[in-house]
């Protein structure tokens, strides 16, 4: 019997906000360029194994001022153009992650595939410069992600520290959430946390 297609696509998203400019313990990367690291390693492991992805990173200055950065569309074959776009990504703004989260759902829109997944990084809660309520932006995040599930889109979190991964577990459930609390082994931990979470 031959073996089953595999069928499945992902939207890699990574928070880009001004608290991922912060120093990791232990290393001399901050937050961010350890994100860059590790989606660089994913989207190596994707383009070789051929599963569909996309990449982009997120920030926010209020409501009206979502910031996409597409780093690679589903259409696109990996290439230079994309690593460059990924190195040159910046921390800045806040996270206003439900906005975020429906952004990378209309990627699907086009997609055929059994499985589509929305694997976001991120190193904190939902937060923004025009909301003072923070249950508001939490309860916004929680709401994007059963949309999304309506849609048959998963969204899985990889929380970096413990705090992160708190609050990851109260917007995505324990079982779609992973704390990593040794953020120098990101690079080395999120292409294992896709093939698991996949396999």
């Amino acid at each position: 019997k031959s073996k089953p297609l595999r069928s499945l696509a992902v939207h890699l998203l990574l928070d880009t906000s001004e608290s991922t400019r912060a120093k990791v313990p232990n290393s001399f990367k901050s937050v961010l360029e350890l994100e860059r690291d590790a989606a660089a390693i994913l989207a190596k492991a994707l383009h070789k194994i051929r599963d569909p992805f996309a990449i982009s990173g997120f920030c926010s200055n209020g409501r009206n001022d979502v910031r996409m950065q597409s780093i690679k569309t589903f259409d696109e074959e990996f290439s230079v153009v994309n690593s460059m776009n990924l190195a040159g990504l910046k921390p800045e703004y806040s996270t206003r992650m439900g906005a975020a989260l429906r952004h990378c759902g209309y990627s699907f829109s086009n997609i055929h595939a059994n499985r589509k997944l929305i694997l976001l990084v991120t190193d904190g809660a939902p937060s923004d410069i025009d909301v003072d309520d923070l249950d508001y932006l939490f309860f916004d995040a929680r709401r994007a992600v059963s949309e999304l599930q309506k849609l048959q889109i998963d969204v899985f979190c990889v929380a970096l520290g413990e705090q992160a991964g708190n609050r990851a577990e109260k917007i995505f459930g324990p079982s779609r959430s992973i704390s990593v609390s040794k953020l120098v082994s990101l690079p080395s931990k999120l292409a294992n946390v896709y093939l698991k979470l996949t396999s």
